[in-house]
């Protein structure tokens, strides 16, 4: 029976042990993903929907696909001035400037359901959420603004938006409202509703 040569065990664990850091090392290269500040990512496939909010995710090809969801928030701002104004209880037509702040809700749940109600690729791009989410925006001013009239709509701003925003509620696709501003609020000037009645004649 030949000795145990010692050193060839030592040297074969010690290659083994470089091997397997080595192949951690490509795996972390490769399919290591990690989330940039504003981001989250969401790994479909095998093992089910997973949500990657601030730590990485490990993402295999052909198992697994993984789409980025763009998480900054989003501005949409709604000008309703002239024929487009708002029409307060007592029938004056008002100017509104308004700002909506949205931000994708960070939870698991938020984050499936915008993906699966819209999808990454509309939810992240600012032309498509203004284009969802501004007539939701528009019916509730409309709504609120006709329960007052003009003169208490000027003099209760705050009021005002805080009723927009409950009225607005909180199913938004897994979206919250972060903030909302009214800019600008002023009657119809006398020179536009000439202009406005000239117009219809035309």
């Amino acid at each position: 029976m030949e000795p145990i040569d010692l050193m060839n065990i030592i040297w074969l664990l010690v290659g083994g042990l470089i091997s397997l850091v080595f192949l951690f090392t490509l795996i972390i290269i490769f399919f290591y993903k990690k989330p940039t500040h504003g981001q989250t990512l969401i790994r479909t496939g095998f093992g089910g929907t997973k949500v990657a909010f601030d730590k990485g995710i490990y993402v295999i090809p052909v198992l697994h696909k993984l789409e980025i969801l763009d998480t900054t928030i989003k501005r949409i701002e709604l000008k309703l001035t002239g024929e487009n104004g708002l029409i307060c209880k007592d029938g004056e037509l008002i100017d509104v400037i308004a700002t909506f702040h949205l931000r994708a809700n960070y939870s698991q749940e938020s984050i499936k359901k915008i993906v699966q109600t819209l999808g990454c690729e509309k939810a992240s791009n600012i032309e498509d959420i203004q284009e969802i989410f501004s007539p939701i925006f528009l019916e509730s001013l409309n709504n609120v603004a006709k329960k007052f009239k003009f003169e208490v709509l000027r003099n209760s701003i705050p009021e005002f938006r805080d009723s927009v925003v409950a009225n607005i509620g909180r199913d938004l696709y897994g979206f919250s409202l972060e903030d909302c501003s009214i800019n600008y609020m002023e009657k119809l000037s006398v020179t536009q509703e000439i202009n406005n009645y000239t117009k219809s004649f035309n």
